[in-house]
């Protein structure tokens, strides 16, 4: 049986090779880290090879602006991994996923694989994905979105935004007076700034056809809520997208002991 028909089990399930398994990674990232908790239900195969070490968790760390990739394999459910900040320009994308460790058989019970399966054993060769999670971006949308500057010749208390024509990339240069500059990871001034660069958007890109693929999110994510695209220019209002996609959060204030 050729490598690339093998049964692999999804996160988001687009392929059904397996019946009732599943795979449901926990990502949590940071600045240069990222903590991943690795899933498996229902998938005692997969379980076993695992178990004699045939099988590891692994996450796949991809840049591609600069290229940087790479895979880290572990036997424990909880993975840290770890990046230089040198080795990121933009989107990092963390992909979780279970690995054979060697080569090995997978040797499936009755019932676990689709019946478009018409073996229950496969010869399966080191590094094959026996699972794979969704991609997920370590920073936000709106940090993807967003690349923040100290302007000194802008007045006190004001900033400017504009489109970054310089890559392919959808991106907004965000300009910030010298007063306000050590507030720019302060998030009520990226929300402001991305509800400025949401006004701007359509200026950033021709037509649909040439939509980046950050765009292509931002519409979708509005369409699934409810919320009017930029198409509609009477109806879309940037301020409600950008907080769509990124609310303010309130302050906690203390509790009172009086």
């Amino acid at each position: 049986m050729s490598h690339a028909s093998l049964p692999i089990l999804l996160e988001d399930r687009s392929r059904f090779d397996w019946m009732r398994a599943k795979y449901e990674p926990v990502v949590r990232a940071g600045p240069t880290s990222a903590i991943v908790t690795h899933c498996l239900r229902a998938a005692p195969s997969l379980e076993s090879l695992l178990k004699d070490g045939s099988a590891k968790w692994a996450t796949e760390l991809r840049c591609p602006k600069t290229l940087f990739c790479r895979v880290d394999e572990t036997s424990e459910s909880d993975q840290r991994v770890e990046w230089a900040p040198e080795d990121v320009d933009g989107d990092l994308f963390v992909i979780p996923g279970l690995v054979a460790a060697s080569d090995l058989t997978l040797q499936t019970d009755v019932g676990e694989l689709s019946p478009v399966w018409p073996n229950d054993s496969f010869s399966v060769r080191r590094g094959w994905w026996l699972a794979r999670g969704l991609a997920r971006r370590t920073r936000t949308l709106g940090q993807s979105l967003l690349k923040f500057h100290e302007d000194r010749k802008l007045p006190n208390g004001q900033m400017r935004i504009q489109p970054d024509s310089s890559t392919e990339n959808l991106r907004f240069h965000v300009q910030l007076a010298r007063d306000i500059w050590p507030e720019h990871t302060n998030r009520h001034v990226q929300v402001a700034a991305l509800i400025g660069a949401l006004a701007r958007l359509k200026d950033a890109f021709a037509s649909e056809e040439d939509e980046p693929a950050v765009a292509h999110e931002i519409r979708r994510r509005l369409e699934a809520a409810g919320i009017p695209t930029w198409d509609d220019t009477d109806a879309y209002d940037p301020a409600r997208a950008a907080t769509a996609i990124e609310p303010f959060r309130p302050s906690v204030k203390p509790e009172s002991n009086g």
